[in-house]
């Protein structure tokens, strides 16, 4: 792929400017190009490769002075950006999911959560939680359309005994570009706000750590028309799966029966 390195410098007189990689000064070569169009220096890298990876820096100098700037170049994603809403559907769990920028698949996803205090604006360890739930125990993830499919194991973070570490592997058949991933966080208390954190790693190394973002709980109870709804998303989930019983790999033509069965008897339940 090519990549474009682009300077803005204004100066009167009009500056020279001049390309550094790390500590080396540039030529033009055939691979390597440097153009220039009033205050606008472009320095393009036809077919980037992986020694053309490192630290750019853009020097202008007239009469009166010097400046530069610098930019690094490198094949790792770009930071996550979430897309779930703030507010979740569920007393005890969440659906989070993000995107990522790369040109490289992804391999894998770090997600970090913790619960926020009601008190104050420190987040405290979430010592309610069980180790059943969370300590190195399956948590299933689920795929839409564009999505990653993975099989998470949750582990606490050396120094950050407040924190929740998720590690995610990415689907094989992930695609260069923007890439997106869901996961349901489980376990979790009513009514009650979450910082979330995530970052992705393709063959280049890790992406920056993303911004945080703040999601919260539901403290009612989910209604049965929050359960037929729930049922009726586009989803590879079954019903069984929502109360918590059975494998996640169900398919929906496989949990169908049983889950009409379930809903027949939550109905004449209610009846």
């Amino acid at each position: 792929m090519e990549a474009q390195l682009v300077c803005i410098v204004h100066g009167e007189n009009q500056p020279e400017v001049l390309w550094y990689r790390d500590t080396m000064q540039l030529d033009t070569t055939e691979q390597r190009i440097m153009e220039s169009r009033g205050s606008r220096h472009t320095l393009v890298i036809r077919k980037v490769h992986r020694l053309d990876f490192g630290n750019y820096t853009c020097v202008a100098d007239n009469q009166l002075g010097k400046t530069r700037k610098s930019i690094q170049l490198t094949g790792a994603p770009k930071a996550a950006t979430f897309k779930s809403s703030s507010t979740g559907n569920y007393r005890e769990s969440y659906n989070i999911s993000w995107e990522v920028e790369s040109h490289s698949p992804i391999e894998e996803y770090q997600l970090l959560f913790r619960r926020i205090s009601d008190d104050s604006n420190h987040p405290q360890p979430l010592h309610v939680q069980s180790q059943r739930k969370f300590g190195l125990t399956e948590n299933r993830t689920y795929s839409a359309v564009g999505y990653s499919i993975g099989m998470g194991y949750t582990r606490s973070s050396k120094g950050y005994s407040d924190w929740r570490n998720v590690i995610l592997p990415a689907s094989r058949a992930a695609n260069r570009g923007v890439q997106s991933m869901s996961y349901v966080i489980r376990g979790l208390e009513p009514g009650q706000q979450y910082e979330a954190k995530v970052q992705a790693r393709n063959k280049f190394g890790w992406s920056p750590i993303s911004k945080s973002f703040i999601f919260q709980t539901t403290d009612r109870d989910m209604a049965f028309s929050d359960i037929t709804r729930y049922y009726e998303k586009d989803e590879p989930s079954t019903l069984d799966d929502f109360f918590g019983v059975g494998p996640a790999g169900h398919s929906n033509c496989i949990g169908r029966p049983l889950s009409l069965l379930i809903l027949s008897w939550i109905f004449s339940s209610f009846s």
